[in-house]
């Protein structure tokens, strides 16, 4: 990555002496560093694998040096050695991570699509590209159970790549078809530290003939937390290209409003937590009107995620909501099925909602 580096060291005695070592390396890196006429202090965490004690083969060396670091940043204590007892970084979960690796260069992993809609009048506005994983012997493995170990250990950004190169690759696949549809792909928060992404988003674009507004990033608020400047300068550097930017399970994070509107966003995403209880609580009814206020006069579009009945896709219709996503709209599907139901969707075969709500639009 563009801010990991790794080293190799050989003929080590014990354990103390690699410590050592890289207790030096950080004393280097900690030194003042002259950059014309400023001077910057680095930090960094090192995290340490021993062969052949923690493993045999470079890529099992590279995934526990990974853990190691992980577990070093957490305790910001430097640096830490392995530990194959330490928490959730057990021995399944570096299988998981290995397997992970495999299927990306494999054909586990997939790409379905989440269409979303215009709360009042239906019209499709674009889909959300969530990410599936078949094990060959697992069988489907939730995002939940492999996305944090992927942003954990820096795998993550060869994740992202592979979404977003399927998706724009998709994306051409359908303009050849007469099909332009906005597709939104998620952003982790590592994705924000790598300076690497925008120009590798610009030519991926290019590459397929794909023009930027037809693709969308979300970024959730917690993302912007690590590195505040950085993912606010990677964030610009996106949104020149011409991409769109949107705010993920807004109302769950720890960003200040200040701090929001200083980025180039043009819509947020309601979390479902507050759209689930909009018609059961006041508190989350609350939530969910002031920040459909909040985007109206911020000239800003509000997603409803998670609408699942047709109760409340009306009561997110009367309130001002823009647009909403969920299951009493569509399931996710692939690529094949999303088409056909757009084009059922455009020819008046699928079940309307429109105007009095009555059934649901392709409801699975």
């Amino acid at each position: 990555g563009g801010d990991e580096f790794a080293v190799l060291v050989c003929e080590l005695r014990d354990q103390q002496s690699v410590r050592d070592i890289a207790e030096e390396l950080l004393g280097e890196l900690g030194r003042p560093h002259a950059v014309g006429e400023a001077e910057l202090q680095l930090d960094a965490s090192i995290g340490v694998a021993l062969a052949p004690m923690h493993g045999d083969n470079g890529v099992a060396l590279l995934q526990r040096a990974d853990i190691a670091m992980e577990a070093a940043k957490d305790a910001r204590s430097g640096v830490e050695i392995y530990d194959p007892s330490r928490g959730t970084h057990d021995g399944s979960h570096l299988e998981l991570l290995a397997d992970l690796r495999r299927a990306i260069d494999g054909d586990e992993l997939s790409v379905v699509y989440q269409p979303k809609a215009n709360l009042r009048t239906l019209d499709v506005r674009g889909a959300e590209a969530l990410l599936r994983w078949e094990h060959a012997t697992r069988g489907r493995v939730p995002p939940g159970d492999f996305i944090p170990i992927a942003e954990r250990t820096g795998l993550i950004h060869a994740l992202t790549r592979w979404v977003l190169r399927t998706v724009v690759t998709q994306q051409q696949q359908w303009r050849a078809r007469g099909l332009d549809l906005e597709v939104a792909v998620n952003l982790s928060p590592r994705n924000l530290l790598d300076g690497a992404l925008p120009d590798e988003v610009a030519a991926l674009l290019r590459e397929h003939r794909v023009p930027a507004r037809l693709l969308r990033l979300e970024i959730t608020e917690s993302s912007l937390i690590v590195d505040p400047g950085r993912a606010e300068a990677i964030l610009a550097e996106l949104h020149g290209l011409g991409i769109s930017l949107s705010i993920d399970d807004f109302g769950t994070g720890y960003s200040s409003l200040a701090h929001l509107l200083r980025l180039p966003v043009d819509e947020i995403k309601v979390d479902r937590s507050f759209v689930s209880g909009l018609l059961a609580r006041r508190s989350e009814a609350a939530i969910v009107e002031a920040t459909v206020d909040l985007g109206r006069r911020l000239g800003i579009t509000v997603t409803a995620e998670g609408v699942e009945d047709l109760a409340t896709w009306a009561k997110l219709a009367e309130l001002g909501c823009d647009l909403g996503q969920g299951y009493w709209l569509a399931r996710p599907m692939d690529a094949g099925a999303l088409e056909r139901w757009l084009e059922n969707v455009r020819t008046g075969r699928a079940e309307s909602t429109a105007g009095a709500f009555g059934s649901p639009v392709g409801r699975a």
